[in-house]
């Protein structure tokens, strides 16, 4: 049989067989994950979050939000924990829209990119907030989506197709892809 995807002798055992450098590529190509997919998976996280704030402060959700249909002191009664919602902390609709506003604005900078790490951090603390203002309008893909913010924040979804890094050039592609980029000498030369 011919080499497989990974480059691996399929007739020598994966684990134990070659050298330490081997085993790294080995491991790395099985289980690495590609910065462009990283990319997309973070604007399409940035990109949801936008479209459930801007859902959930419709004419009629709104009323959720603020304390018009659900007074905050009910919505502190459902929560065992004590909560540390901003949503929270005013039930005005002039609040509830100026922290919406801003729960969207972040949820644009990590669809771009700027400062995705934070802006993933911002948005999450966000999430975490409207989901805590009123828990019994939430449903399983309310926690879905906080657990992808979650991953959001812990995986380096910055480091490609960034406003951030955008004039950088191909330096932002780090040092794996730039020795890969490399030009490499021919077999006819050197030997």
């Amino acid at each position: 049989m011919g080499a497989t995807r990974l480059d691996v002798d399929e007739s020598q055992p994966l684990i134990g067989h070659g050298s330490p450098g081997e085993r790294r590529r080995w491991l790395r190509a099985a289980f690495g994950i590609d910065r462009r997919s990283l990319a997309l998976f973070r604007s399409a996280v940035g990109l949801l979050v936008g479209l459930d704030v801007l859902l959930r402060v419709t004419v009629e959700d709104i009323r959720l939000l603020t304390d018009e249909m659900a007074p905050r002191s009910e919505a502190r009664s459902m929560l065992q924990t004590p909560s540390l919602s901003v949503y929270m902390l005013n039930g005005s609709r002039a609040f509830v829209l100026t922290v919406a506003a801003v729960h969207v604005l972040a949820a644009c900078y990590l669809a771009a990119g700027w400062h995705a790490r934070a802006s993933a951090v911002v948005v999450w603390g966000l999430q975490v907030s409207v989901v805590d203002r009123l828990p019994v309008a939430n449903n399983g893909g309310d926690l879905v989506l906080l657990a992808l913010l979650l991953w959001a924040c812990l995986l380096p979804c910055g480091e490609l197709y960034t406003l951030q890094h955008r004039d950088a050039g191909p330096s932002t592609l780090g040092p794996a892809r730039r020795a890969s980029s490399a030009p490499r000498p021919s077999p006819t030369q050197g030997a």
